[in-house]
């Protein structure tokens, strides 16, 4: 991504009235504004798509700039190329791009993530959260948070994902040597019980 690229991007995640400065910038066609306008406005294409990005290569696209924008400590770049899966539309791609930031250092949207990847709530993101609960939570120092805040995050993600391995992970740290995630953990699978057991009381009332 070149430098008007990206200014043209940040300007457009800063101003959504700069369409037409982020369409003539970033494109490298011979279309005019108003075709390249046209184009978008018929097509419904997600902005990314101006960048010469598709949904099979915008999870790439995004690894492979995000790093150069930390490197840059260019938050506001990284920011408005963080913003753009707001507009992907293959939740795959999604799922995959979250999975990805969640471990990839020296950016400050962990918590933010990990909600996204709470309410996606795919069975692939298991191996991501256990490699954050296994390694610690040094990256996450910038947070100033106790570790049994930050493992909340992570139990919340959890439960929603909800599947037997899922909870399995859950239980593996409720009796993890740091006594903060131990808490959280053990907290979480009280929750799910007690939710499991109001669905079947409730469930059981419905069929009388």
């Amino acid at each position: 991504m070149n430098e008007l690229q990206e200014l043209a991007l940040k300007n457009h995640f800063n101003d959504k009235d700069k369409n037409k400065a982020f369409c003539k910038i970033v494109t490298e066609s011979n279309l005019t504004d108003a075709q390249l306008m046209a184009f978008y406005k018929e097509h419904d294409a997600p902005l990314y798509q101006m960048l010469g990005v598709d949904d099979q290569t915008i999870v790439a696209f995004m690894l492979k700039e995000m790093p150069l924008a930390i490197q840059k400590k260019d938050w506001q770049l990284w920011r408005a190329l963080y913003d753009m899966h707001h507009t992907m539309q293959c939740q795959r791609s999604k799922v995959d791009l979250m999975n990805q930031l969640l471990l990839m250092q020296d950016h400050t949207n962990h918590q933010e993530i990990t909600w996204e990847i709470q309410h996606l709530a795919d069975s692939s993101s298991i191996p991501y959260i256990q490699q954050v609960l296994e390694t610690g939570f040094d990256h996450l120092a910038y947070t100033c948070s106790e570790h049994q805040v930050i493992a909340k995050w992570f139990s919340h993600a959890l439960a929603s994902i909800g599947t037997r391995e899922a909870k399995d992970l859950i239980r593996k740290y409720s009796t993890s040597k740091d006594k903060g995630v131990a808490s959280e953990m053990m907290y979480r699978l009280r929750s799910i019980k007690r939710q499991r057991k109001y669905l079947s009381q409730h469930k059981i009332h419905a069929c009388k």
